[in-house]
């Protein structure tokens, strides 16, 4: 091709890149590849910068606008995500950085009534034996009150090895102290 044409490539791609667009996104509008783009810039001797990447095809505004409706008429996040194909975390971090907000308060409330999430708002418990850490140390300390060796209480709770041999020597320093 000739320079003027190259130079008038150069102008429409700089263009779309300041309108917004991705340079890959930019190139395949133009019907270019990355690699004749790299030898037009070589061989006019200039440098593009603009936001580099694929095109982003999962999450785009116009899809999450499908997914805003639909859940705003009711259907669960995670249901509408799973339909079109996207990961509910990965929507709602790519909602949150771009300013969009997917729900209506009515329909935030009716999705977590549907997810019978009743909890929303309330403090967490105290540790039980949902995560095990204070039941733990506390079988942890009978076993040892009662003589076992630290191969026995690993075998016989879920407790690591490192986890006992600390409980032990605090079990030992307030049995001396």
């Amino acid at each position: 091709m000739s320079i003027s044409a190259d130079k008038a490539i150069v102008k429409r791609v700089k263009a779309m890149l300041k309108s917004g667009k991705y340079l890959y996104e930019a190139l395949a509008e133009e019907g270019i590849s990355s690699n004749r783009w790299y030898r037009i810039c070589s061989a006019l001797n200039i440098s593009v910068p603009g936001p580099r990447g694929k095109i982003p095809t999962t999450y785009t505004p116009e899809r999450v606008k499908i997914v805003k409706k639909r859940i705003n008429s009711g259907e669960l996040l995670k249901d509408v995500a799973k339909d079109m194909g996207m990961d509910p975390r990965n929507l709602a971090r790519y909602c949150r950085n771009n300013g969009i907000t997917l729900f209506t308060k009515k329909a935030l409330a009716e999705n977590y009534k549907k997810r019978g999430e009743s909890m929303r708002g309330q403090k967490r418990k105290p540790y039980t034996s949902r995560n095990g850490e204070p039941l733990k140390r506390a079988q942890v300390l009978k076993l040892l009150k009662k003589g076992k060796s630290v191969d026995y209480i690993e075998g016989h709770s879920d407790a690591s090895r490192h986890y006992i041999y600390a409980l032990r020597k605090e079990f030992l320093e307030a049995r001396t102290g």
